[in-house]
């Protein structure tokens, strides 16, 4: 595990930093905050950081927040006196161990902000926004309805909201939705000739080059697709169901969809079971500018299991030196050339 915090994590606790700046906040909003900061030490350390070198908080020092106490209380539970330091990543790690740490560091988090009473606004995306990440960037989009939606790394969406329809075309990459049920106005997922529409439900889309993956969390939907110049079709997915959709042809997945798998991504990690080497390589390589290539077929074929952070496939060519002898190359460009090295008897 690498002893930097990514760059993604310091600008996302900079933008809820941003974000917590006016007098009246939306319950829903209030909750994801809250969910943010529980995810990792990490978001909870930077935020900490990103409001101590904030110069103006001394001036939002206001009244009582009430919904703020409540969500104290929520998380104080049972919790563990510690002692905390904001330049000590080796005692936030160590400390995951306890189970009791969690707790602690939403507990300080939502204190601080308590203590500066600082509230949160409401980000709205509408009239044919277009919004994009970068390569291994993440961002959270609060949409002007109480819908949120994630967006995986280098991934863009085009948002068009009216009175009578809430429309997201996806246009590239992975999105975990989350929307508000709204009975007048239809909630609708575009990806190429792919059409989600949702009913107050928590799904992932995820397009590639030569399939369109939906998975649902939870709720349902349904899948409208196109098969031909004039063929319409259907398909109804409930919650832990998963369909890939072709050119041609829509196939539900066979039994229960792996959802943590599907959806680790917003928690910065990429979980695999049974899965071959050029696949996990690719997924990384999603997420990273330097890229990890296999240039052996056969080890390109082997299959894996395991769970690597986003930002870490050194963990994922130690794991691969493990099992194999294997050469490993760095290139002019940056890049990491992988195969099995061979001796000659």
């Amino acid at each position: 595990m690498k002893d930097e915090v990514p760059i993604e994590i310091t600008e996302r606790a900079c933008d809820w930093l941003d974000l917590l700046s006016c007098d009246e906040v939306s319950e829903e909003l209030r909750r994801q905050f809250v969910d943010w900061i529980h995810r990792s030490p990490a978001h909870v350390a930077e935020f900490l950081k990103a409001s101590a070198l904030h110069t103006e908080l001394s001036a939002r020092m206001t009244g009582d927040q009430p919904w703020l106490d409540d969500l104290i209380e929520e998380g104080s539970e049972d919790v563990v006196q510690m002692p905390f330091s904001l330049d000590n990543r080796a005692n936030h790690r160590a400390s995951e161990r306890h189970p009791g740490f969690k707790k602690s560091l939403v507990a300080i988090a939502v204190s601080l902000v308590v203590v500066l009473s600082i509230t949160v606004w409401m980000r709205a995306y509408s009239d044919s926004t277009r919004i994009t990440t970068l390569v291994g960037e993440m961002r959270i989009l609060v949409l002007d309805d109480g819908s949120n939606l994630e967006l995986n790394t280098d991934s863009a969406v085009r948002v068009n909201f009216d009175a009578s329809m809430r429309r997201i075309e996806l246009i590239r990459g992975e999105l975990l939705v989350n929307v508000v049920e709204d009975a007048s106005r239809p909630f609708v997922v575009t990806a190429d000739k792919v059409a989600v529409t949702a009913i107050g439900t928590q799904f992932n889309v995820y397009r590639k080059d030569e399939a369109t993956e939906i998975t649902v969390i939870e709720g349902r939907v349904m899948v409208d697709w196109s098969a031909g110049a004039d063929s319409n079709r259907q398909l109804e997915l409930n919650a832990g169901s998963k369909a890939v959709v072709t050119e041609n042809a829509a196939n539900l997945v066979p039994g229960q969809a792996d959802v943590e798998s599907v959806i680790a991504w917003s928690e910065r990690r990429l979980s695999f079971e049974d899965t071959t080497v050029a696949e996990v390589a690719a997924e990384l390589n999603r997420y990273n500018r330097s890229r990890v290539l296999i240039d052996d077929p056969l080890l390109a074929r082997r299959r894996i299991t395991g769970v690597f952070d986003v930002n870490d496939p050194d963990a994922f060519i130690s794991l691969l030196q493990r099992l194999e002898k294997i050469d490993v190359q760095l290139s002019g460009s940056g890049h990491r050339h992988v195969k099995t090295t061979t001796t000659n008897k």
